[in-house]
């Protein structure tokens, strides 16, 4: 009986033994088969995901129950001669792959988190709160600008008026007099003629190519395209069900915009090598070409460009007093002045429109330009408007780059449309390497859950003369999840 009782007791403590050891053994292997990350995507991008078709076209996640299979049997140590008795041999019944967490995950915000991690050692919280802070100001200095597009159709509309109106004046023989232009002391400034009219300038202006009058003349603009068909916008994503325990902030948004910048290229910084040389204005908005993206980028930025300008020439009296000038001449001293002042503030939108393209130009050229301007900044003048936008302008040297205005752009965008671009940009470079050609990011595994099944017999309750048939089983758990 004592000694039943022993070996009874014995047992037991086997059998604790046992179910430790296969949680480490568990443990052990999953962390093994997560150490076959993708080497190539690691090289080109510093990311670690494991590749959830382990070698084929499709995700499989029983393909990784088999590896683990074989990882456990490798771990798994037998009798061998010389060796000594093994009190923890015991042999893997089953592994089952509970759930899994893949790249495209949660709208995105699964490759977020992995690119914010790639990142955090590289910009901390006070560098990302400055990032943050810039975005947020560019923001609202929009948030408080002047329509100036509408400003010029009601300084065009107000034109069109007068004209009519003297057309029938003149048909009638009227020849009364209007009242001369009373504005404070910016009507005793002569009325000053332009070169042009800022608002027919304007006109001719637009009907020509924008990336005509912006792009740098000693650069080429890439012809790169890419069949967006397939991308991960426009096809069926494999998802995964190993949801993550928080959701992303607005620190791992701006992490996630500056880890994909210098990998993905734009117009300012070409990457000469990618499926797309401007990544960050694919990025932005999608489309199969550098030139296509690149448009409508140039198009958002002079927006930006063209309200703080306007904002700016609406507290410069001088410049205030030379747009009334113009408007005056324009419209001639004997028009009302409630249509001198539409058509002024239509001018002030035009010069704005013009200094827009300059500061453009300027950024893509790499130079910086400040928010807000100052008279020593300002380029242009509304008497000759042709002329600033024929010359140079190399930008200031403070203010913001082109690369920090995309910033303002990527950040107004969701994280799912950042997320998947990126992962478009990062599959089509990845496919031009040998052997990847059917490379998919929404296969790329990023964390495992799993339960393992163990079995092994009695040791010692073969002392007292069989085993009767008993056979221990028992279940493990264990998770995996990359974390830079």
């Amino acid at each position: 009986m004592l000694s039943a009782l022993l070996f009874t007791l014995a047992e037991s403590a086997r059998h604790y033994g046992l179910k430790a050891d296969a949680e480490d053994l568990t443990n052990l292997a999953l962390e093994s088969l997560f150490a076959g990350y993708q080497r190539t995507l690691f090289r080109e991008y510093g990311m670690f995901f494991l590749d959830g078709g382990f070698g084929t076209k499709d995700l499989d996640p029983g393909l990784a129950e088999d590896e683990m299979s074989a990882r456990l049997y490798d771990n798994f140590i037998s009798d061998e001669p010389g060796r000594g008795i093994n009190l923890y041999r015991m042999g893997a019944l089953d592994v089952e792959v509970e759930a899994y967490r893949l790249a495209a995950d949660e709208n995105g915000n699964v490759f977020e988190r992995q690119a914010a991690e790639a990142m955090k050692r590289e910009i901390g919280l006070r560098a990302a709160q400055n990032i943050k802070n810039r975005i947020l100001r560019v923001e609202e200095e929009q948030k408080q600008a002047n329509d100036g597009q509408e400003c010029i159709k009601q300084a065009e509309d107000a034109l069109s008026e007068l004209k009519s109106q003297q057309e029938q004046e003149r048909m009638e023989g009227d020849n009364a007099q209007q009242p001369s232009v009373q504005d404070g002391p910016e009507s005793s400034l002569s009325a000053e003629a332009p070169a042009e009219n800022p608002l027919d300038f304007i006109k001719k202006l637009k009907r020509q190519g924008i990336l005509l009058l912006v792009f740098p003349a000693d650069r080429t603009i890439s012809q790169k395209s890419a069949a967006i068909e397939q991308a991960l916008l426009k096809r069926d994503v494999a998802q995964g069900c190993f949801k993550q325990a928080e959701a992303p902030g607005w620190y791992e948004r701006i992490l996630m915009q500056e880890f994909i910048k210098p990998y993905v290229g734009h117009a300012a910084a070409p990457k000469e090598d990618g499926a797309l040389s401007y990544g960050v204005e694919y990025l932005l908005f999608g489309k199969g070409s550098d030139e296509e993206n690149l448009k409508k980028t140039v198009r958002r930025i002079l927006l930006i460009r063209e309200a703080a300008n306007f904002a700016y020439l609406q507290t410069n009296e001088a410049k205030r007093a030379e747009a009334l000038a113009a408007a005056t001449a324009i419209a001639g001293v004997s028009a009302n002045p409630l249509v001198i002042g539409v058509v002024r503030q239509g001018i002030l939108a035009a010069w704005a429109y013009v200094e827009s393209i300059c500061d453009v130009k300027a950024l893509l050229a790499g130079g910086k330009i400040p928010l807000l301007k100052n008279a020593a900044s300002w380029q242009s003048s509304v008497f000759h408007l042709g002329e600033a936008v024929a010359g140079t302008y190399a930008g200031e040297a403070e203010g913001l780059s082109y690369e920090k205005y995309l910033d303002v752009l990527l950040y107004a965008k969701p994280v799912k449309q950042i997320a998947y671009r990126s992962m478009d940009l990062m599959e089509w470079r990845m496919q031009k390497e040998n052997g990847l050609q059917d490379f998919r990011m929404d296969r790329m595994i990023v964390g495992i859950k799993l339960r393992a099944a163990y079995e092994t017999e009695p040791l010692f309750f073969g002392f007292f003369g069989g085993r009767n048939n008993i056979n221990w089983h028992f279940s493990t758990k264990a998770e995996y999840v990359y974390e830079q």
